[in-house]
């Protein structure tokens, strides 16, 4: 509820994904989907970086850079994702 009022972005984003990820059958955990606790803390952690970094985008641009940020731009071997500061 904290982080709501910090990025108030953060509900639209989630319903936008929310419904891409269950029209491609992606939502259930069970059968290797993304399920609402792991979408919140990856744009919970997107959101924090951007603002960090000084990027502020539209709810369109945003989902393109989270795609970008999950799928191109992260380093996993690198970057570790944290929630806790």
């Amino acid at each position: 509820v904290e982080n709501q009022f910090n990025f108030p972005r953060i509900q639209n984003l989630t319903l936008v994904f929310k419904c891409t990820l269950r029209i491609r059958s992606l939502a259930e955990t069970y059968t290797g989907g993304i399920g609402s606790f792991l979408l919140s803390c990856m744009l919970l952690v997107y959101l924090r970086i951007t603002v960090e970094k000084g990027f502020y985008y539209n709810l369109g641009e945003h989902v393109v850079e989270f795609m970008k940020f999950y799928a191109i731009n992260n380093d996993y071997w690198k970057q570790k994702i944290i929630l806790v500061k």
